[in-house]
């Protein structure tokens, strides 16, 4: 009995330390974009993983659009994969630098490339309180590994944005923005048609 205790406690120590763990990358995340600290900001951030989530969602947006008005063909859908993948990592190159990924994570505003017009809003994670019960009431689990975070109060519709946090060596990293999916049709609708 003495043995399950202890193998019970020592479960619940381990889980409490995972999700503190994550929270505290968290609230330091925060702080580092509440202090405009780009440096800081990049440190705590996997940007070859950031990239490839914005990519997927880009380019899973434009397969849908271009899936309403014909059927997607597995050539179609390879192509959109490789070429289209290439064209949005080349227009994220150009967003995604040490200021601009300040500046969104602060303003939640982020101006598209110039020469592409524009710019989107999502909620700025300047705006997200840092207290633990706040940080585990916004957490979903992904994977093992994966943690999501909300960056608006509410969690339901399309229009949730949340950051993917990452389990690295000895600390969590930003790997992950999910964007609105206005947002992400709005930047499908720059890859080309054909």
């Amino acid at each position: 009995m003495k043995r399950l205790i202890a193998i019970s406690l020592t479960l619940v120590c381990a889980f409490c330390l995972y999700i503190g763990s994550a929270c505290i990358s968290v609230g330091r995340l925060v702080e580092s974009v509440r202090a405009s600290n780009s440096s800081d900001i990049m440190a705590r951030t996997n940007l070859p993983l950031l990239k490839q989530s914005l990519v997927d969602q880009i380019v899973g947006s434009y397969l849908r659009r271009i899936g309403q008005t014909k059927p997607v063909g597995q050539l179609e859908r390879m192509a959109a994969n490789t070429f289209g993948a290439s064209i949005a990592d080349a227009m994220l190159t150009k967003m995604l630098t040490a200021e601009n990924l300040t500046e969104l994570l602060k303003t939640g505003k982020q101006n598209l490339p110039a020469g592409e017009g524009g710019a989107f809003r999502i909620p700025p994670l300047d705006e997200m309180g840092t207290g633990i019960k706040e940080l585990i009431q916004r957490l979903s689990f992904i994977q093992l590994r994966l943690l999501e975070f909300r960056l608006s109060a509410d969690s339901s519709g399309d229009e949730v944005s949340s950051i993917s946090m990452h389990f690295e060596g000895d600390q969590w990293k930003l790997a992950g923005i999910k964007l609105p999916t206005s947002v992400v049709s709005q930047l499908a609708e720059r890859l080309p048609v054909r």
